[in-house]
C-alpha cells in the first residue's frame, strides 16, 4: 500500500471513489439515493480541484490502483490574542468494495501526522448526523462531538452535518498511530 499526494492525474479516479461513497452515504443516512451529481460532474469538480488547489488531497494506492483519499486543509484561527493552526478534514472516501480494510485508517493517520508536522493544533470535521458508521471512526480516532451543527441541501432533501473535533498534541499522535 502506498500513500501518496494525488495530482490532476487522479481525478477522474477519485471522481469515481467519491461518487460511489457518497450514493452510499447518502442512501444510508437518508434512505434512498438522490443523485444529486453525475460522475461527469464529480469528474469535473475534481479536475478543477487540481488546478486550484488550496488543501492536500493525499491518495491510497494498491496495485496502481487507488483505493480511497482524503483532503485537509490548514489555516489560522484566533484564539485569544494570538493565532493557532486549525486544520479540517473535508473529504475521506474509501471505495465501496473496500471498507472495514483498513485504508480509511492509514489516510488519516498520514493526514494528522502531516498536519502535526505543520504546527496544526485542532482538527475538525463534519460528519452527516446519523452517519452511523462515520461517527464510529472518528470517536475511533479521537474526535469528540460539539454541538455545533449545520444543514447542507442535497437536492430535495436536508441533511444535518455535526462538527467533530480533536485536539492534537503529540502524545494523542501516537495513540492515533497505534490504532
Amino acid at each position: 500500500m502506498i500513500i501518496r499526494k494525488a495530482n490532476l492525474s487522479d481525478a477522474k479516479s477519485i471522481a469515481k471513489i467519491h461518487y460511489e461513497s457518497r450514493e452510499l452515504e447518502l442512501s444510508r443516512t437518508l434512505g434512498r439515493i438522490l443523485h444529486e451529481s453525475s460522475l461527469k460532474e464529480f469528474e469535473r469538480y475534481w479536475k478543477l480541484h487540481f488546478m486550484n488547489l488550496k488543501d492536500e488531497t493525499l491518495v491510497c494506492e494498491e496495485a496502481n490502483n487507488i483505493i480511497g483519499f482524503i483532503t485537509y486543509i490548514n489555516g489560522w484561527k484566533d484564539k485569544g490574542s494570538e493565532k493557532i493552526l486549525v486544520g479540517v478534514i473535508s473529504a475521506i472516501y474509501i471505495s465501496p468494495v473496500q471498507l472495514q480494510k483498513g485504508y480509511g485508517m492509514t489516510l488519516i493517520k498520514e493526514a494528522m501526522s502531516k498536519m502535526k508536522d505543520k504546527g496544526t493544533e485542532e482538527v475538525f470535521v463534519w460528519v452527516i448526523d446519523n452517519n452511523n458508521p462515520a461517527i464510529r471512526f472518528y470517536e475511533k480516532v479521537g474526535f469528540a462531538k460539539e454541538s455545533v451543527t449545520r444543514v447542507k441541501n442535497h437536492n430535495e432533501a436536508q441533511v444535518i452535518e455535526c462538527r467533530y473535533r480533536l485536539f492534537l498534541s503529540q502524545e494523542l499522535l501516537n495513540k492515533i498511530m497505534l490504532l
